[in-house]
């Protein structure tokens, strides 16, 4: 959870939902994607939001969500025959208001 002060959110990090990207060095027909669901906070008013990363991107991907600009990773990045476990992804996130 992180809060923004003077904006008077919370963001909460609740679960990936969905990991399907392309391991490192491997060739895939899809590069895949992943799907992590989030909860903002403001003003005691909630709402949960899906942020959805491509796969094969080494950048940030942009989302915008009500007067909010979204620019998130999912880490870490699947590798071939290594599992993530849930306790092990991060969400790595940037919010900047829209003017």
């Amino acid at each position: 959870t992180a809060v923004i002060t003077g904006e008077n959110l919370e963001i909460t990090f609740l679960e990936v939902m969905e990991d399907s990207r392309c391991p490192k060095n491997v060739t895939c027909i899809w590069a895949g994607r992943v799907r992590a669901l989030v909860e903002f906070d403001r003003d005691g008013s909630s709402e949960k939001i899906e942020l959805v990363e491509p796969g094969l991107t080494d950048s940030h991907t942009g989302q915008a969500f009500r007067d909010y600009q979204l620019d998130f990773r999912v880490l870490p990045y699947p590798e071939a025959g290594e599992e993530i476990t849930m306790e092990e992804y991060r969400l790595m996130l940037t919010v900047n208001r829209i003017k």
